[in-house]
């Protein structure tokens, strides 16, 4: 999963790409329902912001305005203000064409879930910028304090005059935080969320891959994450023709640098297509596929098929409460379940008076986060190894997170979980300290090292002459 953070440097801009219906992607059921993506963080609780983002609340907040009073929040209030940043969560392109080619909701909840989960953990970094107090003072304050709005697309900018399926959620943050030392609002400072993006990547392409498979999908791991396996490279690059375009473009004019490439995304796409459904492109997308490009698409159909009617079972045997969370149509329970059980569980639904499929939005939204004590496997334990190994090669000191997402790219050591990596990095009682709102952690071994150094230099000391007698430390910020 590739995880990008935008800044945004208009309000206006920022309301015309992520507001609204009008937009192609926008997604459309048979019964016309969107999907529309949630708030969250501890800003939108402290504002009163509950369930799916609306177009006013969204708009006054991007405009540094409270969402129901309209009174403005942060204390400067320039023209040229930064409205917010945009964390951009792509799945891999063949997740994106399951989910296209099998309307499966559980996938896009499983990205929904796995976004929720890394940005509550990202949370923990959200600070502002204090200047009260000393004449020169200029540091950060850690407030855990975000507010984010999620909003998901399925299709890709347009190429040639059509979109290709892109599933991806952008998670907007406004550029807002909540002193609570200082009972005000500021401008939100987001260098410490920005450090941990890569690392960010990592820990949402774990938890994605173990969402997926538990869906019963089966990965193939490649050079940055995995793909759903049978999705050989030509028919991914068939329905990529945006990022083809952009590094074709790259490669003619000799750019290399992601950076780069990322402002010839901006150069070279195409103008939104208003008011299409996501159903009219489907007709492009397959018409043209080969009986041999069909395969992998109608095997994860199957796979996914057999994984729904387990779930399905499962939640018509619990009763009538639980059978409002079928997102299938009844007409589709028939294949699913057999004529005997469709039958019956039409009847469950039509009990709890349920005319029409639960909504997309209700059906995808993520479940609450439950803290997880998790028991390390062996797996774990292996991971985590081989994760100091590689990040003490060339460091003395690393943050914990980062050992516990470096761990999750060993996509060959099955079994691993996030929270079983972390209670495995816990076992091995590392040294650690914080400063800064940051766990740091060594090793015994750098410890002991480091003190070799240490002794060396005293033990040499006044043993040759000074090479200048004369020569002082001059740096201030070296102690005795």
């Amino acid at each position: 999963m590739k995880l990008q953070i935008h800044t945004s440097e208009s309000a206006d801009e920022v309301e015309k790409y992520l507001r609204g219906k009008k937009w192609l992607e926008t997604y459309y059921s048979s019964d016309e329902q969107e999907i529309v993506g949630d708030w969250g963080g501890k800003g939108a609780e402290m504002l009163g912001l509950k369930g799916p983002v609306t177009d006013e609340a969204f708009g006054r907040l991007v405009h540094n305005l409270h969402p129901f009073t309209g009174e403005q929040l942060t204390d400067r209030m320039r023209s040229d203000r930064r409205p917010g940043f945009d964390m951009v969560f792509n799945v891999p392109k063949s997740v994106s064409l399951v989910y296209a080619w099998t309307k499966d909701e559980r996938i896009i909840r499983a990205l929904r879930e796995t976004v929720a989960e890394v940005v509550e953990f990202a949370q923990e970094q959200a600070a502002v910028r204090v200047r009260a107090g000393d004449k020169n003072r200029d540091e950060d304050r850690i407030t855990k304090w975000l507010i984010t709005a999620e909003h998901i697309h399925l299709t890709a900018r347009p190429e040639d005059g059509y979109s290709d399926p892109h599933l991806h959620v952008h998670l907007y943050i406004p550029n807002i935080s909540w002193d609570s030392v200082e009972k005000k609002f500021k401008a939100l400072q987001m260098g410490r969320i920005r450090e941990m993006a890569d690392d960010l990547e990592k820990l949402a392409t774990k938890i994605m891959a173990g969402k997926l498979e538990a869906l019963g999908l089966t990965l193939e791991p490649t050079e940055h994450a995995y793909e759903i396996a049978g999705f050989y490279r030509e028919l991914i690059e068939k329905f990529s023709r945006r990022t083809m375009t952009i590094e074709k473009t790259a490669e003619r004019l000799g750019i290399t640098d992601p950076a780069e490439k990322a402002k010839l995304a901006a150069l070279t796409r195409e103008n939104k297509i208003k008011d299409v459904k996501f159903s009219d492109f489907e007709p492009i997308w397959w018409g043209n596929l080969t009986p041999e490009q069909d395969k992998p698409f109608k095997a994860a159909q199957e796979v996914l098929n057999r994984s729904r009617a387990v779930e399905l079972g499962e939640l018509l045997a619990s009763g009538p409460s639980d059978v409002t969370k079928i997102a299938v149509e009844p007409a589709a329970m028939k294949s699913l379940l057999g004529q005997k059980d469709a039958a019956w569980a039409t009847e469950r639904i039509k009990a709890v008076d349920l005319q029409q499929r639960v909504s997309l939005t209700r059906a995808t939204r993520p479940s609450p986060s439950v803290p997880r004590i998790a028991t390390p496997s062996e797996h774990d334990r292996e991971a985590i190894t081989l994760a100091i190994e590689h990040l003490y090669e060339r460091n003395s000191v690393v943050r914990d997170y980062q050992i516990v997402a470096e761990a999750s790219r060993n996509w060959r050591l099955k079994k691993t979980t996030v929270p079983g990596l972390w209670a495995a990095l816990a076992e091995k009682r590392l040294p650690a300290k914080m400063k800064d709102g940051w766990c740091y952690m060594t090793t015994p071994e750098i410890i002991a090292e480091e003190n070799r150094i240490k002794d060396r230099c005293f033990w040499g000391r006044d043993k040759f002459d000074a090479i200048n007698p004369y020569w002082q430390i001059t740096d201030e910020e070296l102690n005795a």
